[in-house]
């Protein structure tokens, strides 16, 4: 299975050599808490208590049960560590989402944008993005390259650090085209208040 894909429960329930070795790592965290004697392999069980025959999840926690362990609590963190994951998972494909919607549309995409959605989780679900749809974004980085190259966007990304800096002060314009004016002011190549505005109500968006 894929880090990408969803998980099953009720097919890891009946998926015995996984569903067994989610209770032996639960068992080992148990024992080094606990002092209970138990081996970190799991197939040293199999072979030397199941004859080598993989066992079911119920087998196995009636094994650790005969062992001392709590079998009941050790079948419910499992459970709660399964649907926990699959949150996770949940949440880093949506960051994924919104950072790649964020790469199609927008010609210039934060470091701070980059931060809050992309992390060790969401970037699997990115390049899975990437990769299916590959044709859309080698055409995407291709007008990145070409828009790069227009000496009129350095000037509007450095408008947009202005932006962002304001965000973070409200107080510094009063509005919109107050920080237009000022922009004017300090780009002399800027010509069209208007425009700055636009920029604004285009990033507001975001």
């Amino acid at each position: 299975m894929k880090w990408t894909d969803s998980i099953n429960l009720s097919e890891i329930l009946h998926d015995d050599v996984n569903l067994c070795g989610a209770y032996s790592l639960e068992a080992c965290i148990i024992a080094a808490t606990t002092g209970l004697e138990y081996d970190v392999n799991p197939k040293t069980y199999v072979d030397k208590y199941f004859g080598g025959v993989q066992p079911t999840g119920t087998e196995f926690l009636e094994f650790l049960s005969k062992l001392g362990f709590d079998s009941e609590a050790i079948h419910e963190q499992v459970l709660t560590s399964f649907r926990e994951i699959e949150m996770n998972k949940v949440k880093a494909r949506e960051q994924a989402a919104i950072f790649f919607k964020l790469f199609q549309t927008e010609w210039h995409v934060t470091n701070e944008q980059l931060v809050k959605h992309i992390n060790e989780d969401s970037v699997y679900f990115l390049l899975e993005l990437v990769v299916t749809n590959a044709a859309s974004t080698r055409a995407r980085l291709s007008a990145i390259s070409r828009h790069a190259k227009d000496p009129k966007q350095a000037e509007k990304a450095l408008v947009r650090g202005c932006w962002d800096d304001w965000k973070k002060e409200p107080g510094r314009y009063k509005g919109k085209a107050a920080f237009a004016r000022d922009m004017r002011e300090k780009f002399q190549t800027l010509e069209s208040q208007p425009v700055i505005e636009r920029w604004c109500r285009e990033w507001e968006t975001i």
